[in-house]
C-alpha cells in the first residue's frame, strides 16, 4: 500500500449547510482532526464570526483508513476531488491559515456613491481602477 494513502494528510471536505457541529461530532468519534476556519468580521460596531470558506472545512486523515468515515459522515456532502484525484493540502498552509484566522477583519464604513472610482489594492485585479456605474439598491 502506498504511503501517500496511509499517511494522514489535510483534505478539503464539502459540508451541508448549518451541519458543521454534527460533522465535528462525527469526526471526533473516529479521532479525525479537523479545522473549520472562522474569521471575526467587524462591520461598523458589530463584530460577527463567519466561516472563511462557507460549506467547506479541512480534515486530516489517512485516505486508506478513514475515507468512508469522512465521506459518509452525517453532514458531509463529499470529499473534494477532481475525477479520481483527491488533492491534499500542505500542513504549512493549514498552520498559516490557523494563524491568520485569529485576527479581526475590519471593513469599517464604506461610503461610496455612484461614479466614485475605486482602486483595487490586492488580489488578481490589483492595480485596476473601477468606476461604479450604478448603485445597487436593496
Amino acid at each position: 500500500m502506498s504511503s501517500i494513502i496511509s499517511e494522514p494528510k489535510w483534505y478539503i471536505v464539502s459540508i451541508k449547510p448549518r451541519k458543521e457541529k454534527i460533522v465535528f461530532v462525527q469526526f471526533e468519534r473516529v479521532n479525525i482532526e479537523y479545522f473549520y476556519p472562522i474569521i471575526k468580521v467587524k462591520k461598523g460596531k458589530l463584530l460577527k464570526e463567519e466561516p472563511l470558506f462557507p460549506g467547506y472545512m479541512f480534515a486530516k486523515f489517512a485516505i486508506a483508513e478513514h475515507f468512508n468515515n469522512v465521506r459518509y459522515a452525517r453532514g458531509v456532502k463529499d470529499i473534494v476531488r477532481f475525477g479520481r484525484n483527491i488533492p491534499y493540502i500542505d500542513e504549512s498552509f493549514i498552520e498559516n491559515l490557523k494563524e491568520k484566522t485569529n485576527s479581526i477583519i475590519d471593513f469599517g464604513k464604506v461610503d461610496l456613491k455612484e461614479g466614485d472610482v475605486v482602486k483595487i489594492k490586492e488580489g488578481p485585479y490589483q492595480g485596476f481602477n473601477r468606476s461604479g456605474a450604478e448603485t445597487q439598491k436593496r
